[in-house]
């Protein structure tokens, strides 16, 4: 008994303990709710400059500045009802939403705002959301070297409806800029990658802005950010220039200084101009000497007629019947077109390759007098090249008083043509060159050889962009770049998150994973050089900012990956062989290895577009004939209205991408864009070259300086000197002096000033008169100034 009433005595107790511990449990609950409710009122930050008010339930946020002028920094985005994790400290803060899955943060420091956002699981966020406002001037966009997007023009506003714009190709550098009129706003992405920026109508008939991250399943690391900063009163530049600052505090930045520390021939940049070389590699048209092509071709025919072995009946017996007919239809009509030369000469070409063509027997008069005074062809480090040039030895000789000599053959690809810049006073130029037609081997290394002796730059052109099956090979539907072997097209090929294979260029194809290729790369890279001394390369693609989530098995990576592997394969060509690093588009990723960056300079355009293909169409941009001069290259044609606005015309034109890395890599424009291409911006592109100190691109072949070598010597004897003085300066300041923006002025280091007058009435700069379409160079120091006129 008395143990039973100790038990109930006991039993009761507990129940009142139980009791009063769910009563206690419930009011700590209650109290975490209404605290986390209380946590959902607006969070203030606040400093000497700015004041910040965040509200956690929508995620709106507004900045105020000490005279009261507020703006918004992103709209209403959720309607969230609680939120977790909350921590705040002066100035800081961040909690949790639940629902979301998604963690904020948020600081104030001087004049940065700090955003930082982390998600649980893979999904799109938005952040920030901006509508336009009274107050909204436009927007700053670096779009290929930088735009400026007045707000109220119906152009840019119809433009801006259209984009959509990653910040590693859309955007060159991962940030935007808002002219807010009395402020420029600034939002860096501390994340450059799986981001997409859209401009879309809003219920007021403005635009709103929308900054989306995807919080990708194969990234570990979920989180993206900003850096907000805030300009009283800024540039048009200023967040190009809050941008360099990001990157210097962040130790991301590597001047051209130091570059050339480890690729000293780098320096050869300096007042550089650059161009493309366009030519046959091995023999062309116009290696047989003017008026000799139709006795040549009746001395074959004559040679392959008679009894005995001899040179003509060699070629004879290596040509197939249709490449005989033409030959012999020449000497029997004793006349030639354009048409049977360049055929003849492919013909040649081929053979010239055959191993069975030096034999002994055919060439008895030459066959022993081919000597290393000839041609040291045994130096070349390739069999095929070496074969060539025994080949061609033995032909010139067999018919020297008709043909040029070897060591002179090319057409634009050619000692004849190095010669020709030389002769015109070019000393400093960067030179690219193709070798997709043949099989990536250089049929011509003493090109090379001499480029260097003469101070120039000269490289190769190649890519490991895109990756065709084996079976396509020499064919249409390939290209030599694309070339590799089954094993690495079979499994080499980057997959989508559905596990289809991405497409290649032209959708022919698939794009190749930089981290499956490196092999491969290496083993061409390690080939080509070996048989040819070029110091410098051109990497096509790999800075252009087309990166992308791998879904692979063997070889998966995330857009972060891949651009670090394209990075990494730059680099190791750059460092190891000493060479200078071109690629095209010059995205900010790429910044710290690359030396030249093609096409930054306007974006790049899409020749696939019905107006520049159809023939009809006076804006038809030409085809890729004839090989030595192709159309698309060197046909001047002009650029439809709505591409000059886009691109070219200086009211909308900002140098963002100079004001940040004109002393990391040199800009120039892309090579289907060259300087003499669109009639109508020509102008425009040389004042534009000039006021940015970034150099124009040309194309190349023997004809070049004979029709615009005027043009071409004019520009470079103002330009070049110029660019030696302050081709790796820092771009330190750049402004509008006119309302129309016509009026321009770039500043180097300080030191330096260049005025251009794009209007067509002249204005005064220290006291100098600059007149319309003329640049001006100004030496602060000094007080001279030196012109350059486009109409002179």
């Amino acid at each position: 008994m008395i143990a039973g009433r100790k038990f109930k005595k006991n039993n009761l107790k507990q129940g009142r303990i139980v009791l009063f511990s769910l009563l206690m449990l419930s009011l700590v609950v209650l109290g975490s709710l209404v605290k986390d409710q209380m946590k959902l009122r607006i969070v203030v930050f606040e400093n000497t400059q700015w004041t910040i008010r965040i509200n956690p339930k929508s995620l709106e946020i507004t900045a105020t500045d000490k005279e009261g002028l507020t703006f918004t920094i992103s709209e209403p985005i959720l309607n969230a009802s609680d939120i977790s994790n909350f921590r705040q400290e002066e100035n800081f803060s961040q909690w949790k939403y639940k629902d979301e899955e998604i963690e904020v943060s948020f600081e104030l420091k001087e004049s940065e705002f700090i955003v930082e956002i982390k998600a649980d699981q893979s999904k799109k966020f938005y952040f920030p959301v901006i509508n336009q406002t009274e107050s909204m001037n436009g927007f700053i966009l670096p779009i290929a070297e930088g735009i400026y997007a007045p707000i109220d023009d119906v152009f840019w506003r119809n433009e801006l409806l259209k984009m959509e714009l990653d910040t590693t190709e859309g955007l060159t550098m991962p940030f935007f800029g808002v002219d807010q009129r009395d402020y420029i706003l600034t939002y860096i992405a501390t994340n450059r990658y799986n981001n997409m920026l859209t401009f879309i109508e809003n219920d007021m008939g403005g635009i709103q802005t929308n900054f989306m991250h995807h919080f990708t399943p194969n990234n570990a690391q979920k989180s993206y950010g900003f850096s907000i900063r805030f300009c009283k009163g800024g540039a048009p530049v200023e967040p190009a220039k809050e941008y360099r600052n990001y990157l210097l505090s962040n130790g991301e930045f590597v001047t051209m200084v130091e570059k050339t520390k480890k690729v000293p021939k780098a320096k050869r940049l300096l007042g550089a101009v650059h161009g493309y070389l366009w030519g046959e590699l091995r023999m062309t048209l116009d290696d047989v000497l003017e008026g000799k092509w139709v006795l040549l071709c009746n001395e074959i025919v004559k040679q392959a007629n008679l009894k005995e072995k001899s040179p003509g009946l060699k070629i004879k017996e290596l040509l197939t019947e249709s490449e005989w007919k033409i030959i012999k239809g020449v000497s029997e009509r004793k006349e030639i077109n354009e048409s049977e030369m360049t055929d003849i000469a492919k013909s040649f070409s081929r053979i010239l390759c055959l191993d069975e063509f030096h034999d002994k027997d055919y060439f008895p008069e030459t066959y022993e007098s081919v000597s290393m005074d000839s041609m040291d062809y045994n130096s070349f480090n390739s069999p095929e090249v070496s074969l060539f040039w025994e080949n061609s030895i033995h032909f010139y000789q067999a018919y020297q008083d008709m043909i040029r000599h070897p060591r002179e053959w090319g057409y634009g690809y050619s000692v004849r043509m190095l010669n020709q810049l030389k002769d015109a006073g070019i000393d400093r130029i960067r030179l690219v060159h193709d070798l997709w037609d043949f099989g990536m081997i250089d049929y011509r290394p003493q090109v090379a050889q001499m480029a260097d002796e003469l101070g120039y730059l000269l490289g190769p052109y190649d890519s490991y962009n895109s990756i065709h099956d084996p079976q396509f090979f020499g064919t249409d539907l390939s290209w030599s770049t694309a070339q590799f072997d089954k094993t690495l097209f079979d499994k080499g090929i980057i997959i989508n998150w559905n596990g289809e294979k991405k497409s290649g260029y032209m959708k022919i194809g698939g794009l190749l994973s930089p981290i499956a290729s490196r092999e491969w790369v290496e083993e061409r890279v390690n080939r080509i050089m070996s048989n040819t001394p070029y110091n410098s390369y051109f990497i096509d693609c790999d800075a252009y900012g087309q990166v992308y989530d791998d879904y692979s098995e063997e070889h998966p990576s995330t857009q972060e990956e891949d651009a670090l592997a394209r990075i990494d394969r730059m680099k190791w060509i750059s460092d190891t062989f000493r060479v200078v690093i071109g690629s095209e588009g010059g995205s900010a990723y790429a910044a710290p290895v690359i030396h030249v960056a093609e096409g930054v300079m306007a974006k790049a355009i899409s020749f696939d577009e019905e107006e520049l293909t159809d023939l009809s169409s006076p804006y038809y941009v030409g085809a890729y004939e004839p090989s030595y001069a192709p159309d698309v290259f060197f046909k001047q044609v002009p650029l439809k209205k709505e591409r000059v606005t886009f691109s070219y015309d200086p009211k909308y034109r900002l140098p963002l991408n100079e004001i940040v890395f004109h002393d990391s890599f040199v800009s120039t424009n892309h090579y289907g864009a060259g300087t003499l291409k669109f009639s109508n911006v020509q102008d425009w592109m040389e004042l534009t070259s000039i006021l940015y100190m970034t150099p124009p691109m040309y194309h190349f072949n023997v004809d070049t300086l004979e029709k615009y070598g005027e043009d071409i010597m004019d520009f470079y004897g103002f330009f070049s000197p110029i660019h030696r003085e302050i081709g790796f300066s820092q771009m330190t300041d750049f402004e509008w002096l006119s309302d129309d923006h016509l009026i321009q002025r770039t500043e180097f280091d300080e030191k330096v000033e260049i005025f251009v007058n794009f209007s067509e009435e002249s204005v005064t700069q220290y006291g100098y008169i600059l007149r319309p379409n003329t640049s001006m160079k100004y030496d602060k120091e000094t007080k001279k100034a030196v012109f350059y006129s486009t109409f002179d």
